[in-house]
């Protein structure tokens, strides 16, 4: 049975396991259309109207309206990373491929994420 995002848990608090165990995974907020489209407002204005760095400038300002908290993140090099919004724009420049990733299992987070009472 298909899971769908209703007013109910708009402003609810999911887990997005990044693993079958869920020692890896975000914290995020569900982005209803209103605030998407405040966002690609404001990132259209930033970008100078020049579309290719919009969608750059949405998809961090999209994360950093949405993710809370993060678990089980590391560096190429091992080290753990923990959850900050300089962090979350670090990533999007020097990995848009995760973030990409990252926004697209937001966006599809009735279906991807856990419903949760509190952060664990």
């Amino acid at each position: 049975m298909p899971k769908i995002l209703t007013k109910a848990c708009k402003n609810a608090l999911f887990f997005l396991p990044y693993s079958r165990d869920k020692s890896e995974g975000v914290w995020c907020k569900p982005l209803t259309m209103t605030k998407r489209n405040e966002l690609r407002r404001q990132a259209q204005i930033e970008a100078g109207m020049d579309t290719d760095i919009a969608d750059a400038y949405l998809t961090r300002a999209m994360l950093e309206e949405s993710i809370v908290d993060w678990k089980g993140f590391w560096t190429a090099g091992g080290e753990e990373i923990p959850y900050s919004k300089e962090v979350l724009r670090d990533m999007c420049e020097c990995d848009p491929g995760m973030a990409v990733t990252m926004l697209a299992r937001i966006l599809d987070i009735a279906r991807m994420g856990e419903l949760e009472d509190k952060k664990n």
